[in-house]
């Protein structure tokens, strides 16, 4: 999935938070956070895998300037 943020939303332990409330494990594919001017500003794409996947999906579009699901992978764990 490719996912947006700015402002405070960008340097939120994004991560950590979805393991905790969705134990959703997640990994960055590409991308990070940058500063223009005073603004953080990230743009990432990201993998996530677990059970509460959708959830933690919901919760990210509430976070994220903008959000875009790009595929689904399966996991071979």
């Amino acid at each position: 999935m490719r996912l947006v943020l700015s402002g405070d939303n960008a340097s939120e332990p994004l991560f950590s938070a979805l393991h905790e409330q969705f134990n959703v494990r997640t990994a960055l594919l590409q991308g990070g956070v940058t500063t223009v001017g005073e603004h953080l500003s990230g743009d990432m794409i990201l993998s996530l895998e677990g059970e509460k996947t959708e959830q933690a999906l919901s919760h990210l579009k509430t976070a994220a300037q903008n959000m875009e699901v790009l595929g689904y992978v399966p996991s071979h764990s």
